[in-house]
């Protein structure tokens, strides 16, 4: 789930926890949560419930600008590849 926190996009951050959070619960594979303006947060959200990803993700408000670091192309099947691949495992 990729969740746009630049200056803002406050209801994409909540859109973002909702979504990972129900995407959590009814997927049996791993769930990515990232956060991204000019540089990405990424949490694993595989399991957790909206409460779960509300205490982790308190802390994420919409600031920064635009990113231009999401590439969009496939990494594994699974997720996304980004610049620091570090993000895909």
């Amino acid at each position: 789930m990729l969740g746009d926190k630049s200056g803002s996009m406050a209801a994409c951050i909540e859109a973002s926890r909702i979504i990972a959070a129900t995407l959590a619960k009814v997927v049996k594979g791993k769930v990515h949560l990232i956060y991204f303006d000019t540089s990405p947060r990424y949490i694993d959200a595989t399991g957790m419930t909206y409460d779960d990803l509300l205490q982790i993700t308190k802390s994420v408000t919409a600031s920064g600008g635009t990113s231009n670091w999401l590439r969009g192309e496939v990494c594994y099947g699974e997720a996304f590849q980004y610049r620091w691949h570090r993000y895909c495992k």
